[in-house]
């Protein structure tokens, strides 16, 4: 399903020549002037009904990303992890859950997290990527 990337050497660095920043925030949805929310669980399944709420908001996200990225031969999936500033490296074992292996991953590098605050110590945003096919 996933399959190297070509051509990481700079992604992190042109980042900036897409998107208006040299990283993206923890809360990408407020950052942006113009930008799409969709609700996926609405009212139609009753929150006592966790597992078919879950499923309906699963469907409905099926739907807007197939509709979405319908004439798209290539999606990049774009994983982050905060850490030291060496990347853990357990960092991609969630994926595992899914049809991906930590294997299908290339590490594209760290940037270092100026709005640390809310941490103590340095703290790093390790990015890896893989290209999702089907």
């Amino acid at each position: 399903m996933a399959k190297a990337i070509p051509s990481t050497d700079n992604i992190l660095g042109s980042l900036p020549q897409v998107f208006p920043c040299t990283d993206f925030s923890h809360n990408l949805f407020r950052d942006w002037d113009h930008c799409l929310r969709f609700e996926l669980g609405g009212d139609d399944v009753s929150d006592s009904l966790c597992l078919r709420r879950f499923i309906q908001a699963f469907e409905r996200a099926d739907a807007v990303a197939s509709w979405l990225f319908r004439d798209t031969e290539e999606l990049w999936l774009l994983s982050s992890d905060y850490g030291d500033e060496k990347p853990r490296k357990k960092r991609l074992k969630p994926y595992k859950k899914t049809t991906l292996r930590p294997s299908d991953f290339q590490y594209l590098g760290k940037v270092f997290q100026e709005d640390s605050d809310d941490f103590t110590g340095d703290i790093y945003r390790h990015w890896d990527a893989t290209i999702l096919k089907e």
